[in-house]
């Protein structure tokens, strides 16, 4: 069961990277290429090369929360060594129930919103 609070925390930062993204950046979102756990197939991976580079860790901090420090288990975050734990968005993507095709749907244009009901 994915709790309220994380699709809250999940939709909120998708609604903002759709805002703070460019076209080609949303276009490189490719859905059966996704791998929550790459460093290049994740979202914020596809989108700009690799998920912990300059652009990917400014996308991250401007849209999402740091939510967990590793993606098997809710771990809290604690950014003492690393550039950047995992956001909310990237931990929802890691569960098996989570609707990842509606995300890049909506954050490709294919779908013109996402509502909180969705995830």
């Amino acid at each position: 069961m994915i709790s309220e609070e994380l699709k809250k925390l999940a939709w909120r930062e998708v609604l903002i990277l759709h805002l703070l993204t460019s076209d080609q950046e949303k276009q490189n979102l490719d859905f059966s290429k996704l791998s929550p756990c790459s460093l290049t197939c994740s979202i914020y991976g596809m989108m700009t090369g690799s998920s912990f580079n300059q652009r990917a860790n400014t996308l991250a901090h401007l849209c999402g929360n740091e939510y967990s420090c590793t993606l098997s288990e809710y771990t809290k975050p604690h950014n003492k060594f690393k550039t950047r734990d995992y956001t909310a968005l990237e931990f929802y993507c890691s569960l098996e129930k989570a609707n990842i095709a509606a995300i890049i749907a909506y954050l490709k244009g294919e779908k013109a919103e996402l509502e909180l009901t969705e995830l």
